[in-house]
């Protein structure tokens, strides 16, 4: 890999040589000219926390070892002189100790660097196990003496604790136990129901049964009895409910309540007709 300096008089090439074969990752290098001579090192942002996979974090031992022999390659590939080369490998050295790396795993890693294998593993194929500390590797080691690498996936993450929220319409809400009303156009009648699926999906199969002339659902029914317009587009969710049995009551408390409305919802006791209805 080349870094060429140019000026008006002179041009300068620097050539990285890749010595080990193991390529120059995180290339965010920074490069400085003394004289005639460039330096090139890495470059870390103002905001770099130096903050790394913790050595006793709930992951696979190969990821933590991974983090280290990264770190420790940039910093034998990436600076161009030896004085850089060392300098960055003290500052890597110090900086995985603060995350909790012992120094005889530090070390462990420097020695498989110096010394990498020289023969090719062949495998007969690739899995990914979910990672259980304690029984993933096994499973793991098993694998691989039948000739099958083997990496793992850490199921528990900060983003399943901390989910980004989106901000999403009435109707293309995912969550179950929603219940919703659909005005006509025409008239004063309204349809209140509920469903246990996606609320989008449910209102596309309104649409369908419009389309396909279905009268089983009592919207498609006021649509050809009447010649009348559902205003599907436009669905309001009045309530949403997690246990089973709440979607439905409330379904059929609106539509007792809602004396312009027609629906095949559950029956309810007298005294909540009376209440609804007052």
């Amino acid at each position: 890999m080349s870094f060429i300096f140019i000026n008006p008089n002179i041009q300068f090439t620097l050539e990285l040589e890749d010595t080990e074969g193991q390529g120059l990752p995180f290339l965010d290098t920074i490069t400085t000219r003394s004289d005639t001579q460039i330096q090139v090192n890495v470059y870390r942002k103002p905001t770099h926390t130096d903050r790394y996979l913790d050595f006793h974090s709930y992951h696979p031992f190969c990821h933590k070892r991974s983090v280290v022999n990264t770190l420790l390659r940039r910093a034998r590939n990436i600076p161009s002189t030896l004085e850089g080369k060392r300098e960055e490998a003290k500052r890597v050295k110090a900086v995985v100790r603060e995350n909790n790396d012992p120094a005889s795993f530090i070390n462990s890693c420097e020695r498989a660097l110096a010394d990498p294998p020289t023969t090719t593993i062949t495998s007969d194929g690739f899995v990914v196990l979910p990672y259980v500390r304690g029984i993933s590797e096994r499973i793991g080691r098993v694998l691989r003496q039948q000739q099958v690498k083997v990496a793992y996936k850490p199921q528990i993450t900060i983003n399943s604790f901390f989910p980004r929220p989106k901000e999403q319409k009435g109707a293309d809400r995912p969550q179950s136990g929603i219940v919703h009303k659909i005005s006509c156009t025409n008239c004063d009648f309204v349809y209140d129901g509920q469903t246990e699926r996606q609320l989008k999906t449910h209102i596309a199969e309104h649409k369908k049964a419009v389309s396909l002339f279905d009268h089983n659902p009592k919207v498609v029914c006021h649509v050809y009895e009447n010649s009348h317009h559902m205003d599907l587009s436009d669905v309001k969710v009045v309530g949403q409910e997690a246990n089973f049995q709440e979607p439905r009551f409330l379904e059929a408390w609106l539509s007792t309540k809602d004396q312009n409305t027609e629906n095949d919802h559950i029956a309810i006791p007298e005294v909540y007709k009376s209440l609804a209805r007052t």
